[in-house]
């Protein structure tokens, strides 16, 4: 039966040994150390103490195993998003993000495969050639630039893609292997060689998935799903190449290692891998928004710029551009649609062939001031490609600064139809002031012509109803001479109203401008219509202004407009009606004299029609009045030559209200009146 006796006594290191086993796993059998390791650090020995064995066991941290496989699965996350863009970018950006991939995924199975070495807890102390490490982290990198360089010009090619995979497989087996060439120990290692090509198996095969993984997958989830694959695989290939690894005690002591804590290195390695791969991956972010971002830009510039070349292929402008010597640069299809001339024929020339020698020179003397940096708009005529000209408004700028355009821009629309018609119009309105002053004239003369006799009529009638020199004979004579002197003074009155209406279409009419006061001249205009308003027992009112005032106008024209409308109202009211003429100040200042019926009244229509010369309403009621058709027309030039204006507001059955409204300048205090008279 075996003696048993304190650990301590043969080891003092070797009771850490017992207690990190019997802790990491309780429910293991006792671990042959060339001695049964029991709970209550005793030793059992199971044969007599003789010179010791020299295997043992090791076992690995589950903490730290855990931990490697988040770095294994941050790697391959992270690796995936940026060969996305190495995918993405060229040139010498490209090979930036390529490196960047190489470093993310080379550095990252790195670290995974230290912090898994940290997790292997052997009885004696481990450290590592510092030489050695470096070499396999840059075989590990190395690998992952060269395949993904062979893998990423041509993705879909099979061929490149298993040799990518084969490559970076290769590369991290011997990045794996050269790492476990670094462990100095106390121990020699030796490898099953099924479990080691089965590892470099694994390494190839996980290679190959993680680059096609890398360039075929696109989709977030997808390469989430991709990373954790990536992930097991990685870490498959680690922990089946350290089962191949057999180790030999090289000694018969033991040296536990008491250096850093193995947790704590390792939590660091990872703390620090991650930073490097979590800023790697921000960065992967933030320039695939960035391309994004830019791409949206590009396709609303591409959008733009095919919208403008739509826009300039189907203007109706032809736009020209000119070099410093004037030669055409650029053309648009508007310039064969309206001038006839192909690209081939117009590209090359200068502008100053297509225009007479005359235009030309002007048009010379305008292209250098556009060369100054000024702008240019003038209508010349250009000759088209059969040998006819046309006429263009041309417009020009300099935007030779401009680099997409480096030159003068010329805009030419075609305005000969424009120009024809405005020359019709011009010689049309030539004819109608022409044939309108030989109207006014032919009215003047004949006005003229007609009073001479007609004053003629009117004093010899006045003779014969007034007899001085002796009675006529008859009383009938005498009432004749009143219907010829009656009638006299109505057609004078019709002449004297045609002669005002031609002075105010001539504009040969003055305003002899006087202080007046516009009530006095309402009430004075008033009583001429009182025999009318009596014997149609019309009631008149007349509401002078709140606030008195005086007007600075021709006493006479205002005599006349105030006559022509109190005697519309009169006539076209029927009896017993009422008329209401106000007197009052606008808020702006102005000056307005309203006359108001409650007579017949008119539609619009109506309202057009009596302002027209000449015209009369056919209706009933207004058939039964004679007239000119001048008396609102002539009042309305009348008001136009005070500055003022004539307004008309009427409805049939209704009444019409007519406004005569005086501006602001015209209206004077009331103290004026006193002063002038």
């Amino acid at each position: 039966m075996g003696e048993t006796r304190n650990l301590s006594l043969i080891h003092p290191a070797l009771t850490g040994v017992a207690e990190d086993v019997n802790h990491a796993f309780p429910s293991w059998p006792a671990r042959r150390l060339g001695l049964d390791v029991r709970v209550d650090n005793k030793i059992s020995w199971d044969r007599p103490i003789a010179p010791m064995d020299h295997h043992f066991t090791t076992f690995h941290d589950p903490r730290l195993v855990v931990l490697s496989l988040v770095v294994a699965l941050f790697t391959s996350f992270t690796s995936l998003q940026l060969a996305d863009r190495v995918l993405a970018n060229r040139g010498s950006a490209r090979l930036v993000w390529l490196w960047g991939a190489a470093w993310a995924l080379g550095g990252g199975i790195w670290s995974m495969h230290f912090v898994a070495m940290l997790a292997l807890h052997t009885p004696f102390q481990v450290s590592y050639d510092v030489n050695l490490t470096i070499v396999s982290l840059l075989l590990a990198v190395a690998a992952a630039a060269v395949s993904y360089q062979i893998v990423v010009e041509a993705p879909a090619i099979r061929w490149r893609l298993v040799l990518g995979g084969v490559i970076a497989g290769i590369g991290v087996a011997a990045m794996h292997y050269t790492g476990m060439a670094a462990m100095t120990m106390q121990a020699i290692v030796s490898y099953d060689l099924p479990l080691l090509a089965l590892s470099v198996v694994i390494a190839v095969v996980a290679a190959t998935a993680a680059l096609w993984l890398s360039f075929n997958l696109h989709k977030t989830w997808h390469r989430a799903i991709a990373a954790v694959v990536m992930a097991t695989a990685i870490a498959g290939m680690h922990y089946t190449g350290m089962a191949a690894a057999q180790m030999e005690m090289n000694g018969n002591a033991f040296t536990v290692y008491a250096g850093m804590d193995r947790s704590l290195l390792a939590l660091a390695i990872t703390a620090i891998s991650l930073f490097i791969l979590g800023l790697g991956l921000c960065g992967s972010v933030l320039d695939r928004n960035s391309a994004h971002h830019a791409a949206r830009e590009d396709v609303i510039r591409q959008s733009s710029e095919q919208r403008y070349r739509s826009l300039v292929r189907n203007s109706t402008d032809i736009i020209f551009v000119l070099d410093r010597e004037n030669r055409l640069t650029y053309d648009t299809p508007a310039a064969e649609r309206i001038l006839g001339y192909p690209s081939d024929r117009l590209l090359g020339r200068n502008i100053l062939d297509f225009f007479d020698p005359l235009y030309a020179a002007e048009l010379a003397e305008l292209l250098m001031v556009v060369h100054g940096g000024d702008k240019i708009e003038c209508e010349l005529p250009m000759r088209t490609f059969d040998g006819s000209m046309k006429w263009v408004e041309l417009i020009g700028i300099d935007l030779a600064a401009d680099a997409s355009v480096n030159g003068i821009v010329l805009t030419l629309r075609d305005v000969t139809e424009r120009r024809r018609i405005g020359a019709e119009l011009t010689a049309a309105k030539e004819r109608a002031e022409s044939a309108d002053a030989a109207k006014s004239a032919f009215l003047k003369n004949i006005s003229h012509e007609l009073r001479t006799p007609l004053n003629a009529i009117i004093g010899f009638s006045d003779l014969l109803i007034q007899q001085p020199y002796g009675p006529l004979g008859n009383h009938q004579y005498a009432e004749f001479a009143r219907d010829i002197n009656r009638g006299g003074k109505n057609l004078l009155s019709v002449i004297n109203t045609i002669l005002d209406f031609t002075k105010a279409e001539s504009g040969q009419q003055r305003c002899d401008n006087i202080v007046l006061d516009p009530l006095a001249e309402v009430k004075l205009c008033a009583r001429f219509e009182e025999e009318t308003i009596a014997s149609k027992n019309l009631q008149l009112i007349i509401e002078p202004a709140e606030t008195p005032a005086t007007l600075f106008a021709d006493r006479g024209k205002l005599r006349q407009i105030l006559l022509a409308i109190l005697s519309n109202a009169t006539k076209f009211t029927a009896d017993g009606g009422k008329i209401a003429v106000t007197l009052e100040i606008e808020s702006n200042g102005d000056f307005s004299i309203c006359v108001q019926d409650n007579g017949i009244g008119m539609s619009d229509a109506d309202v057009a029609i009596a302002l027209q010369p000449f015209s009369q309403i056919d209706n009933a009621l207004a058939r039964r009045f004679e007239g000119t058709g001048l008396g609102l027309p002539v009042s309305k030039a009348l008001m136009e030559l005070h500055g003022g204006r004539l307004d008309i507001q009427s409805g049939r059955g209704v009444g019409t209200l007519v406004t005569l409204t005086f501006p602001v300048e015209r209206v004077r205090p009331p103290a004026r009146i006193a002063a002038a008279q």
